[in-house]
């Protein structure tokens, strides 16, 4: 690599000024790097040098990633992190955690985008090279102890009187050193291995509180009696847990009765006891509308017992809801019945498996036969009733003392999580994982969850002061990463302009003390 040189201009203010960059590899530190030299200032005749003590030397981005850092401050998190990790190994989480937000570098890239902003005085790194920093990684994934330390410690401050959700996705990576990377259920639909990633987080702050790594062949409902014990030791007593279906089991069900827990979950259609519930209840009489959030839905109660105890459920019926599910449903049966009618069966096929291959899921409420080399297709009524006759329902099972109102809450407002494990897979830029060591996994993990909960801090507070409706969190800090830190030649610090826009956004988000003021 020959050396390069070529001017550089950047704006302070309304001045504009040269600098001359000469790029060169070092054969010593074996990596490119470059020298800056200051030319002057670009006037109409050209540049001009101008010989002031005072002129700018360096301008780092500011305002996005000083956002961030608060963040952290005011959840506490900075604070827990230093408290279980010392200053050095929780200021790499945060710079990392930070990167995925703003950026989203490999850590290969991680130290020339570090050392282009703020942080690197926010969070001083004595060596943020990628080495040293999967070095860190690596060592935080193998102190477990640490690690459960920090989540109990976060649970005190974040999630103590919490209602809280769990659920479960798969991370894939095409790495072929993991031996926690199996092939399982995709929920992505690649065909990488994958690790499986079970999230607890709180539901009235809307903060992650808890997670745990699990092998990629195992499914949702065998994650739960492990993680019941764990999250229990580290303080999570007397909460309510809310989960999905995907959980139901009649084991599941008596551990979280053995435990203690309260809980809401939704019953399968598909279990005996959720059939006969909805055979000998008639739902939609005239006793049983009610309103919900401005919507007229029909709800009815009752008993049941499971593993020897008696437990509770309400049983709702969404007119609206049905109607769209029933739609989509007989759409999709006669676009499969379009497609294979009359559909010809060559030698060396199986119409099993065209049928299969082709309907997918909806093969159950079809029977068939081949006539004179061509398929003919008959709908099951009996099956396809059984199935209508279940849409607009949801059976939630639920103990302790819990209105119907409550309880669909609940259950409804559990899509959060689902938007987190949305964040972390397309805004964080996770997938695919790009590290070959199971421990080092986990600690990148842990900065993945740092990230998490410093987004979804931002993304309340713009909700709270209404900002969600004019910016997204990518945008809000794309606008607020317009504000420098300028270092200038005396080794003095200036901030520059602040827009009114930016002001007000600041302000909006209870951050306007990051900028000196007007």
């Amino acid at each position: 690599m020959g050396i390069m040189t070529f001017i550089r201009y950047k704006k302070f203010g309304n001045r504009v000024y040269a600098y001359e960059v000469t790029a060169y590899y070092d054969k010593e530190q074996k990596r490119p790097r470059q020298k800056v030299k200051y030319l002057g200032k670009l006037t109409e005749e050209g540049i001009k040098r101008v010989r002031s003590s005072s002129l700018p030397r360096i301008s780092l981005n500011y305002g996005d990633v000083a956002c961030l850092i608060r963040i952290a401050q005011d959840l506490g998190l900075e604070q827990t992190l230093k408290s279980c990790y010392g200053d050095d190994v929780a200021n790499a989480i945060l710079a990392l955690a930070v990167n995925r937000i703003v950026r989203g570098t490999s850590l290969r890239n991680f130290k020339v985008w570090y050392e282009d902003t703020y942080l690197s005085k926010l969070t001083p790194l004595q060596n943020p090279s990628s080495q040293n920093l999967s070095r860190i990684l690596d060592s935080i994934g193998l102190d477990e102890r640490s690690m459960m330390r920090f989540f109990k410690a976060w649970h005190e401050r974040n999630g103590v009187q919490s209602t809280i959700t769990y659920d479960i996705t798969s991370l894939s990576s095409s790495s072929s050193h993991i031996d926690i990377l199996e092939y399982g259920y995709n929920r992505d639909n690649d065909e990488l291995p994958q690790l499986n990633l079970g999230l607890v987080a709180a539901m009235e702050t809307e903060i992650p509180l808890y997670f745990k790594v699990f092998p990629g062949s195992i499914n949702d409902v065998v994650t739960l009696r492990n993680l019941l014990l764990e999250i229990q030791s580290i303080g999570m007593h007397g909460t309510i847990f809310i989960l999905d279906r995907g959980f139901y089991s009649m084991t599941n069900i008596g551990e979280l009765l053995r435990e203690g827990m309260w809980f809401v979950v939704p019953m399968p259609f598909h279990v005996k006891e959720a059939q006969q519930i909805i055979s000998k209840t008639r739902v939609d009489s005239p006793g049983n509308p009610v309103s919900f959030k401005g919507r007229i839905i029909y709800m009815s109660n009752g008993r049941i017992e499971i593993e020897g105890e008696e437990i509770g459920y309400f049983l709702y019926f969404d007119e609206m809801r049905r109607s769209k599910e029933t739609n989509t449903f007989y759409s999709r049966l006669i676009e499969v019945e379009t497609k294979l009618n009359g559909r010809k069966i060559h030698s060396w096929e199986q119409a099993d498996r065209v049928v299969e291959d082709v309907a997918g899921k909806l093969a159950p409420y079809f029977s068939w036969k081949v006539v004179d080399g061509t398929l003919r297709l008959t709908r099951r009524f009996r099956t396809i009733s059984r199935a209508v006759n279940m849409m607009g329902k949801t059976i939630l099972l639920y103990n302790g003392d819990m209105s119907w109102d409550t309880a669909l809450a609940f259950y409804r407002s559990r899509d959060m999580i689902e938007k987190m494990f949305e964040t972390i897979k397309n805004d964080l830029g996770t997938l695919p994982l790009r590290v070959h060591k199971e421990n080092t996994v986990k600690g990148y993990l842990l900065v993945i969850f740092t990230s998490l909960a410093l987004y979804f801090g931002l993304l309340r507070r713009m909700r709270d002061s209404g900002l969600l409706k004019e910016y997204s969190v990518e945008g809000l800090l794309l606008e607020l990463a317009k504000i420098k830190k300028i270092e200038l030649l005396d080794g003095s610090e200036v901030t520059s302009e602040v827009s009114r826009k930016e002001r007000a956004i600041l302000q909006k988000l209870q951050l306007d003390d990051i900028v000196p003021k007007t």
